[in-house]
């Protein structure tokens, strides 16, 4: 869930569910991934483990993967969403306006998103 600072950018009721929205799709990443190799344990335990080596992270990272198909009716969306954040991630890599925040690309990354 967003943490309080997230909350209160969030100024209007739109923004909120907007916020509300990434962070339900990002549990369907995080769900997905650990259908999909295998270890639902590990994917959760990289988005609540505190310290986590770099290197550990790294290896986790290449074995266990989120890439979503974007155009699998399977998954509700999800693939289209995952293609969405990598579109979003580019326009802030430029300096364009997007919703993307570094604390989001820390996420997607600890779910296992491979930009």
């Amino acid at each position: 869930m967003p943490d309080r600072e997230e909350r209160d950018s969030a100024m209007t009721n739109r923004s909120r569910a907007a916020l509300i929205s990434w962070y339900h799709r990002l549990g369907e990443l995080i769900d997905y991934r650990g259908k999909h190799s295998h270890s639902a344990y590990l994917s959760r335990l990289l988005l609540t483990e505190n310290e986590i080596s770099p290197v550990k992270s790294q290896y986790i990272s290449t074995v266990f993967t989120a890439n979503v198909p974007q155009k699998s009716d399977k998954n509700g969306g999800l693939g289209a969403w995952v293609n969405k954040q990598r579109m979003e991630k580019k326009l802030f890599d430029k300096g364009k306006k997007t919703g993307m925040t570094e604390k989001k690309i820390a996420k997607l990354e600890k779910a296992g998103l491979q930009w």
